[in-house]
């Protein structure tokens, strides 16, 4: 079940990614309530992996340190600077932590 949940959340990590990114270019238009859905299950897919993640503390601080990025990434200007950096941020630290 853990892994089921650690790749579905990596398809929507990256799901996520990508649009916002087709959003700043201007190759995509979705609602912001589309798109915050998208957001909003990828952090309760992160929460999920960090109690799956308890008994090992490496990939356990991945994996919060992934969700911190994802819970302070609103605190930017909309497709700003802080936000491309602190959503890619997240990504890498999540692909690490599939990958370990």
């Amino acid at each position: 079940m853990s892994h089921l949940i650690m790749y579905a959340g990596l398809i929507l990590y990256f799901s996520n990614y990508a649009i916002g990114w087709m959003l700043f270019t201007g190759k995509l238009s979705v609602t912001k309530r589309s798109h915050q859905a998208i957001y909003s299950v990828l952090i309760a897919a992160l929460a999920v992996n960090a109690y799956f993640s308890l008994g090992d503390i490496t990939r356990l601080v991945l994996i919060l340190s992934s969700l911190a990025m994802m819970l302070i990434l609103p605190l930017g200007i909309k497709g700003g600077y802080y936000h491309r950096i602190v959503s890619s941020l997240g990504l890498m630290l999540y692909i690490i932590y599939v990958f370990i």
